[in-house]
């Protein structure tokens, strides 16, 4: 049996590297860096790497149905452009209410998760 070993394909500097997703419509790897509030996208086929600035700490990022994505940040979600680097608030988040449940089924509360068919 042949394994390979892991190896880095670009250096991010990611303090907290989290989320990554991969997004058919670009076949690319995103992810983003909660504490350097990064978005970072990686495309295997050509080694392009990119990164863009959030304007808060970001925790998840999903591609949207209509075009760019969906990102977690703190105070809210937020649709993002990559073409544009823009982020628009959709919705805050009081920050009572972004606090944590209690844990009760082992789940923190603070990720998202979001299936092929987009329900939770």
């Amino acid at each position: 049996m042949h394994c390979s070993e892991p190896k880095p394909v670009c250096e991010v500097g990611a303090e907290l590297g989290e989320g990554p997703v991969w997004d058919p419509r670009d076949r690319a790897l995103w992810f983003v860096d909660i504490k350097n509030r990064k978005v970072h996208r990686y495309d295997p086929a050509t080694g392009d790497y990119r990164t863009w600035q959030s304007p808060e700490p970001v925790g998840f990022l999903f591609p949207a149905r209509s075009g760019g994505f969906l990102a977690g940040l703190e105070s809210g979600l937020f649709t993002f452009d990559p073409d544009g680097g823009t982020f628009d608030r959709i919705i805050t988040i009081e920050a009572q209410a972004a606090q944590p449940p209690k844990r009760r089924s082992g789940r923190s509360g603070r990720a998202a998760v979001v299936r092929n068919d987009g329900r939770q």
